[in-house]
């Protein structure tokens, strides 16, 4: 944090800039936020994807009780999850028919029509098990 007179210095430095350098300057600025807060994203999600699911899911109902105005927070603990690694439904199924294409590609010769009858059939008993 700044001293009461570097901030001063600073903001006499800022106020003599011309219009042009002002303006490039406001867009460094914008830009460096920008940065950082990506950055930092980046960062709160590998440290969410590197908890075990007891953490992360503890760190969900941490940010479900956060009450804003706009997002209801139930989401927020929801987005938490996903963030974390957490899919269920339609992106569970999306990943586990991914898993099993790549096995697929993998060993080509087991015979595709029955490898994909397996599939499905895993997919459903996991999307059966979730409904419970």
């Amino acid at each position: 944090m700044l001293t009461d007179t570097e901030l001063d210095e600073l903001a006499r430095a800022v106020a003599g800039l011309g219009d042009e350098d002002a303006g490039r300057l406001d867009g460094a600025v914008l830009e460096l936020r920008h940065r950082r807060r990506a950055e930092a994203e980046v960062e709160r999600i590998a440290a969410l994807r590197a908890m075990s699911d007891f953490d992360a899911f503890e760190a969900a109902l941490d940010v479900g009780q956060v009450l804003a105005a706009d997002v209801h927070p139930i989401d927020k603990a929801l987005q938490v999850l996903r963030d974390a690694g957490f899919v269920r439904g339609d992106g569970l199924k999306a990943l586990y028919r991914a898993g099993w294409n790549d096995a697929l590609r993998r060993y080509p010769d087991d015979g595709e029509a029955e490898f994909q009858q397996g599939r499905d059939r895993a997919i459903e008993r996991l999307l059966m098990m979730e409904r419970i």
